[in-house]
């Protein structure tokens, strides 16, 4: 999963909060998907986990904040 994210991460232009997060759930869901995982000991709330913390990685490496209503 940190493989195939970090790579694709590369390309990446104009980042907002809401393309980062889609872009990771695609990654890793297609991943899922291709049955990449059926032979590992993880689970789906496990996976939910590791996507959460793909997001906040790129949202920190790429200086992301959260608009705050006014």
């Amino acid at each position: 999963m940190a493989d195939s994210v970090e790579a694709a991460s590369k390309s990446i232009k104009n980042p907002s909060i809401e393309y980062l997060t889609t872009f990771v759930n695609d990654i890793i869901d297609n991943q899922l998907i291709d049955k990449q995982f059926s032979d590992s000991n993880i689970s789906l709330v496990e996976i939910e986990k590791v996507k959460n913390v793909f997001v906040n990685k790129l949202i920190n490496v790429y200086n992301l904040r959260v608009e705050y209503p006014k």
